[in-house]
């Protein structure tokens, strides 16, 4: 028996002579040895679990995004989603060209048939005439007719501009110059009436555009005006749908940004935390002193 335990001291120390043990750092034997000057030198790395490559930047996720949807998650390499945001994005601008290209459209339609049916010159006529009947022009000047005040805060623009074409079928108080107003039996009449609101108000800039206003409010309707504001409101709505996409596709850029950041985010917590895969483990024997007094150990390396 003591034989036994004799062959098995001697092994239990030939294998700690013999196995170059990575004694524990407290109160171990080593402890006690003269480092030699090979044991000085700088130990070489090991080998890391993943390299600095591996890591990625969430801030340069956002910004890919935010630039780009899409761009950021494939920085990630989160394919799938790099596409889905993509090709939203893809869709929106197109969807936004489209209703642009059918507002252009529609826009030329309804500015044409504007240029057609509602007659500026026969408009200027018979508002030039109200300032003459309501005594708002001034002859003093060579015999010439100076308009001395303008007619209500609907002032049609001397040019051919968005607002012009808005105002036109905007206020009644511009339904003299449509062209099926002009064609009627009583356009005359309708005009006159106005003249007679002009004249029982001279001088009174705003009776007598308050006045007029709301007879021709009241007696004379056009349906080309009413065709004319309903092809308007129609390119209109294909502009505000338009809007609709881009505000979509900036909601977009945003949304995208985030899930960016957040995809890299967790694309690093895996580094760090979620890895797997031992690569090796090693026993190796050990003495360490405890209590003033040696104790033999086993080591355990787990190499990932």
């Amino acid at each position: 028996m003591k034989l036994v335990v004799f062959i098995a001291s001697i092994s239990f120390f030939a294998g700690i002579l013999f196995a170059s043990p990575i004694l524990s750092p407290d109160m171990t034997i080593t402890r006690l040895v003269q480092q030699t000057e090979t044991e000085k030198q700088p130990v070489e790395e090991e080998e890391k679990l993943f390299s600095s490559e591996d890591v990625l930047s969430t801030k340069e996720a956002f910004l890919f995004s935010l630039v780009l949807p899409g761009a950021g998650e494939f920085y990630a390499k989160s394919y799938i989603k790099a596409g889905a945001f993509f090709l939203a994005e893809a869709g929106f601008w197109s969807g936004f060209m489209y209703f642009m290209h059918q507002y252009s459209i529609k826009e030329d339609e309804f500015m044409a048939y504007a240029d057609e049916h509602w007659n500026k010159d026969m408009w200027l006529l018979w508002y030039d005439s109200l300032h003459v009947y309501g005594e708002l022009v001034d002859t003093s000047v060579d015999d010439e007719i100076v308009i001395t005040d303008s007619l209500g805060i609907e002032m049609l623009p001397t040019e051919k501009t968005q607002q012009y074409y808005e105002m036109i079928g905007k206020y009644d108080w511009f339904v003299l110059g449509w062209d099926d107003v002009i064609e009627r039996d009583d356009y005359v009449v309708h005009v006159q009436a106005t003249y007679a609101y002009a004249q029982n108000n001279a001088g009174n800039t705003s009776a007598i555009h308050d006045e007029i206003v709301a007879y021709l409010g009241k007696n004379v309707h056009s349906d080309h005006m009413l065709h004319y504001m309903d092809m308007r409101n129609d390119a209109n709505e294909q502009y505000t749908i338009a809007k609709y996409f881009v505000g979509t596709a900036i909601f977009n850029h945003v949304v995208s940004a985030f899930d960016a950041a957040w995809t890299a985010k967790r694309h690093n917590d895996k580094l760090y935390r979620g890895f797997s895969g031992i690569q090796s483990i090693e026993l190796k024997p050990d003495i360490a002193v405890k209590y003033g007094k040696p104790s033999p150990e086993i080591k355990i390396t787990f190499k990932w």
